[in-house]
């Protein structure tokens, strides 16, 4: 008899889930090679030559839109055929207006191409933003039964696994794209033959980046999953289900220590807080919807100091071990090195170049007939000569620095050397111009930006990128650049500004390290203000579910808040990080699900 119950009991895995699992569990592994042109080749600041060899965006992004086709074919005959089981979309109303603003942004976009299909390394173009949200939806409608969560979950186990073993193997300083027969089953073979087996490491010793292509990624992967699996390893009343989550949470942990992310600290910080408050309501819960006679819910919050209380031990012992083993790599990232800010900006004008330096102006020019070059002051007074067609001087109004004349391409040029990087300037008819690390000629023009004390170089510069971000947002209230546009309209031509704070003037600012103001540049205020109405009603309607439900109650409750602490992590990342093919996607799934336990049907 027990038998039978049991065969009647057994559930078999829901075939609807499965673009729900391809999208957090199969998308993150999709690593393959390929070349393609991005087209910035047309701009100064540019290389003539601008094609991308990506390993980590280009067939995800594919991949993922054939999954959204799917949801949306399987979503359209689902809402068709069974009306009775279509939960209500009013909350997704909010998604909705961002995605008509974005549309509108990609339609008046300057490049169509990157609005649409996304470019340069992104690859986020508002077809891919319009699958986040069908993805979201689709998890909210199809999750239904306590089986789907069981699923989910297990799934999240089996996938995450995997990816923590690429993760230690990048602790011990050995990525898995080092390795030639690695590199077979990633690549054409025509590619393959190209790079004789050598593939350039964007990131070396032991940063862990997962199969997310960058640290600041890989530590949003890592966070979210952490909140599942501590939710799971505090709440849990299964042993074996309690001591897999549990070991799962310590490995993550250890993972994003060794992604050397700031950031990860600041959402830890949020989520800890978060869990906190409601760790506390559940003590009135747990008596009322439980009725346990003598019971007051202390124990349940005991339990959720405890684990905070270990998390922290372990902290202590990374700590430790980045003190004594590894020479303080990841404390020595909590404070950064300051710049020579006193480098205001460099520019070219018809009297010559000018350098502008803790308050004060000089021009350096080239001298009448045959000489060499001039160093005067804003007043015209004359401080240094180099006499000779070819040599240098050096410039006392900077450290370490010089000028030289010298020959380039067959053209006289003064070479300016400062923090380490040379500028090539020359004089094309009656006014100076800079040519370009990849030999092109361009101005160096004042560039609008807001002043922040000397600090721009916080946040490993993104204090910089901000502030040079700031002074454009007001071009972009209700129409936005465009998706996938942003490195074409950010001042990439403050060659002075990257000299300081991003080390060259040659680096290209592709992102802006802030997927709000990312948004509020491609897609417009209006599109931002819509998003984050739809981040409020989300946090206040699972919130609100949360404060009045029990988290430990049953799979579906747990997986749901892990899934809410994970979209917190997210969205305060999100301050520091920007919206990727990489991390995107799970969160969408992660919404849908919280959703799903938070709300009702109709």
């Amino acid at each position: 008899m027990d038998t039978k119950k049991r065969k009647k009991s057994k559930k078999h895995l829901n075939d609807l889930l499965l673009p729900i699992i391809f999208t957090a569990c199969i998308l993150p592994y999709t690593v393959y090679l390929k070349e393609y042109e991005y087209g910035y080749g047309e701009y100064a600041w540019h290389s003539s030559e601008s094609i991308m060899q990506d390993f980590y965006t280009y067939y995800r992004m594919w991949f993922f839109l054939f999954i959204v086709v799917c949801a949306l074919v399987i979503l359209a005959f689902r809402i068709g055929l069974y009306r009775e089981k279509t939960k209500s979309a009013k909350i997704f109303i909010p998604y909705g207006i961002y995605l008509l603003f974005a549309l509108l942004s990609a339609v008046c976009s300057f490049n169509q191409k990157a609005a649409w299909l996304g470019n340069f390394v992104d690859l986020e173009g508002y077809i891919v933003l319009a699958g986040y949200a069908i993805i979201a939806f689709y998890t909210y409608q199809i999750m239904e039964y306590e089986q789907d969560y069981i699923t989910l979950l297990h799934a999240f186990e089996v996938s995450f696994i995997p990816m923590s073993v690429v993760g230690w193997l990048q602790v011990f300083g050995k990525d898995l794209l080092q390795y030639a027969w690695m590199q077979k089953l990633v690549m054409p073979n025509v590619l393959y033959e190209y790079y004789e087996g050598e593939v350039e490491s964007i990131f070396s010793g032991n940063n862990v980046f997962l199969t997310l292509y960058n640290p600041n990624y890989a530590v949003i992967y890592l966070l979210m999953f952490l909140c599942v699996f501590a939710v799971f390893a505090v709440c849990s009343t299964e042993k074996k289900q309690k001591i897999t989550a549990l070991f799962l949470a310590i490995d993550a942990m250890i993972l994003i220590w060794f992604t050397y992310s700031r950031a990860a600290l600041v959402a830890l910080a949020v989520v800890v807080a978060v869990s906190v408050v409601f760790a506390c309501t559940q003590k009135k819960l747990r008596k009322q919807e439980r009725n346990l006679s003598g019971t007051d819910g202390k124990g349940f919050v005991k339990t959720v100091w405890i684990t905070i209380g270990g998390g922290v031990v372990l902290a202590c012992c990374l700590i430790f071990v980045d003190v004594n083993l590894l020479g303080g790599k990841f404390l020595g990232r909590i404070f950064d090195e300051k710049k020579d800010n006193q480098l205001e900006n460099i520019l070219t004008t018809k009297e010559g170049i000018e350098i502008q330096y803790a308050g004060n102006s000089y021009i350096l020019s080239f001298e009448e007939g045959e000489g060499g070059v001039v160093l005067t002051d804003s007043k015209g007074l004359c401080l240094q000569t180099l006499e000779t067609e070819e040599g240098s001087i050096s410039l006392p109004i900077i450290a370490e620095s010089e000028a030289t004349v010298l020959t380039y391409e067959g053209e006289k040029t003064i070479a300016l050397c400062m923090y380490g990087n040379v500028m090539l300037f020359a004089k094309n008819g009656d006014t100076y111009v800079y040519k370009t690390s990849w030999g092109k000629e361009d101005q160096m023009i004042p560039v609008a930006h807001v002043d922040f004390w000397g600090l721009e170089y916080l946040g490993s510069g993104r204090l910089y990128i901000w502030s040079r971000i700031l002074p454009i947002l007001k071009n972009y209230l209700f129409v936005g650049s465009g998706p996938d546009t942003f490195a074409e309209v950010f001042p990439q031509n403050d060659y002075a500004g990257k000299l300081v704070y991003a080390k060259t003037p040659a680096r290209i600012i592709e992102r802006a390290h802030n997927d709000y103001l990312m948004k509020w540049v491609q897609t417009g205020l209006c599109s931002v203000m819509a998003l984050l109405a739809f981040y409020v009603v989300f946090l206040k309607v699972c919130g609100g579910w949360y404060r009045k439900h029990c988290v430990d109650t049953d799979i579906k409750a747990m997986l749901g808040f892990g899934c809410f602490l994970g979209c917190i992590a997210y969205m305060v990342c999100g301050f520091f990080s920007d919206s990727t093919l990489y991390t995107t996607p799970l969160f969408a799934v992660f919404l849908g699900l919280t959703l799903s336990v938070c709300t009702k049907k109709g």
